[in-house]
């Protein structure tokens, strides 16, 4: 930076000044040469982030391979039973792990897409400067060739027009540059933000779960009904969770039901349709098994006996 700015301070000393075309032409050529100087600094610029990156960029998927190689093989036992002292199944997933957390670094601080990025910007530049000297040739054959005074004077005018369009031209690129970088980064944070979030989600919901198992009761149900010999018996809690009792059974289990008051109906076929036979109110404790001992209130003979009288 500290260059560009001794380059155009040096620029600004340039005056077109005295009347001898000679010197005024050495004068744009002194303009000239300062101006593709600074042009040649933003390249500069750009070779030593682009060194730099590749670098990084490079060590990093060697090393991200490496791992996935060596986390691939290790919980197949091909390194041993163990590694490091842990069980190699174990240490293969820590290696896995690290391997996902070296490619997210990639894509996050854009380092390979970065040195890239820097690459075609450099190209671009050196193709401005390239082209600008042939035409930088042209206008200098052209201001030996005018005579006239005011002729000249337009010429000198338009050499000037045309120094300020390279250097902007060259800006322009590099605000593209700076521009597409700005919006690859808001991506790629907006992106880790996403799988932040999505593990923090997944995390709260594996808590949730722990906790909900931890405070999760059981309920051991028993029917009696003097027909059960011959028929199943379907339990269900809170007319949501199902069990059923096949015949010659008396019991079914419900594990994992939140604490608190649950309705538990049983029912059976009866003539072919379906009757509740019992229901109750059972309350489960916290992380607690209880047992319901339910009785049938109607079974095949007693809705004979109904029928019938």
């Amino acid at each position: 930076m500290s260059e560009a700015l001794e380059i155009l301070r040096k620029i600004d000393e340039v005056t077109l000044s005295g009347s001898d075309d000679a010197d005024r032409l050495n004068q744009l050529d002194e303009i000239y040469k300062l101006t593709v100087k600074r042009a040649e600094c933003d390249i500069r610029w750009y070779q030593v982030r682009k060194t730099r990156y590749r670098k990084l960029s490079r060590a990093i998927r060697l090393l991200t391979f490496t791992l996935l190689f060596v986390g691939t093989l290790t919980p197949l036992g091909l390194l041993g039973e163990q590694v490091f002292g842990m069980a190699s199944e174990k240490f293969g997933y820590i290696i896995l792990a690290a391997a996902g957390l070296l490619y997210s670094c990639d894509k996050t601080f854009l380092l390979s897409k970065g040195w890239m990025r820097y690459l075609a910007t450099e190209m671009e530049i050196k193709e401005l400067i390239l082209a600008y000297r042939y035409d930088w040739k042209i206008i200098r054959i052209e201001l030996e060739r005018i005579t006239s005074a005011d002729k000249k004077a337009v010429a000198e005018i338009a050499a000037l027009k045309s120094f300020k369009a390279f250097i902007l031209a060259v800006h322009e690129l590099v605000g593209k540059e700076t521009q597409t970088w700005a919006e690859d980064f808001k991506t790629a944070v907006a992106a880790m933000g996403k799988r932040l979030k999505a593990k923090e989600e997944q995390f709260e919901k594996k808590i949730a779960d722990t906790e909900r198992q931890e405070r999760a009761g059981a309920l051991l149900v028993s029917v009696r009904a003097d027909n059960m010999q011959s028929n199943e018996i379907k339990v269900s809690v809170d007319s949501k969770i199902e069990e059923i009792i096949p015949a010659h059974e008396e019991s079914c289990a419900f594990i994992g039901l939140e604490p608190g008051l649950h309705k538990v109906e049983a029912s059976m076929k009866i003539q072919g349709k379906r009757v509740i036979i019992a229901t109750d109110i059972v309350k489960i404790p916290p992380g607690e098994k209880i047992s319901l001992k339910m009785q049938a209130k109607a079974t095949t003979g007693d809705l004979k006996s109904s029928k019938q009288a």
